[in-house]
């Protein structure tokens, strides 16, 4: 009875021994082809999707740096304007006449000059112009003879944009204004353009009334 008993403890042991061996060989199964396949595969995508992803933020941070230094580029030149119109005197608004004699012009014009504040009045080449043409501000320090660009190429200045002066003459009761609006665009490249619309009123600074 005894050997019975022992006999089948033994077989007992001896069975859960191949069942716990059979367990570990099996958890120990490497992965198959199909398996490597697939993870790889898996893997690819979601890098691909990943790698696009950041590109996508890179173009669009470049994008924005763009826009801004553009911006800014347009603030310093409205500053620049503003700055230089309202210390200079006896403007004129158009390309008609002499710019050295006043001249108001009520209906807008991409063009004025005038006398600058460190300016001789009696030398006819030293007046400051401002004005807008190829899409372009551009500025020059001797009456028109040379100008020089004011805005950066991804700036893009409407021709519609214009100056108004009212005021100009001495012998009038108005102190000179001049109305300064500039529309265009921003445009970093053909698919980021940015429009932007900006006006500004500046009052001459020497009092003529």
């Amino acid at each position: 009875m005894k050997n019975i008993k022992f006999l089948n403890l033994k077989s007992y042991i001896l069975n859960l021994k191949s069942s716990i061996i059979f367990s570990i060989r099996k958890n120990n199964t490497g992965f198959t082809l199909v398996e490597m396949i697939v993870a790889i595969a898996l893997f690819s995508v979601v890098m691909v999707m990943g790698m696009g992803s950041l590109l996508n933020v890179l173009t669009a941070s470049k994008q924005n740096q763009a826009i801004q230094t553009a911006v800014n580029n347009l603030g310093l030149a409205m500053e620049m304007m503003s700055r230089e119109i309202r210390t200079g005197y006896n403007y004129h608004c158009g390309t008609s006449g002499s710019i050295t004699d006043t001249q108001d012009c009520m209906d807008g014009e991409n063009y004025i000059a005038f006398e600058p504040y460190y300016g001789d009045p009696s030398n006819s080449n030293d007046q400051v112009v401002f004005k807008i043409e190829n899409n372009r501000i551009q500025k020059s320090v001797d009456s028109g003879g040379h100008f020089a660009s004011l805005t950066a190429n991804e700036l893009v200045i409407e021709n519609d944009s214009y100056f108004v002066v009212v005021g100009s003459d001495p012998d009038d009761t108005d102190q000179p204004k001049v109305i300064i609006a500039i529309s265009g665009a921003v445009a970093s490249n053909a698919k980021a353009v940015s429009p932007f619309n900006l006006q500004t009123t500046v009052s001459q600074r020497l009092l003529d009334f």
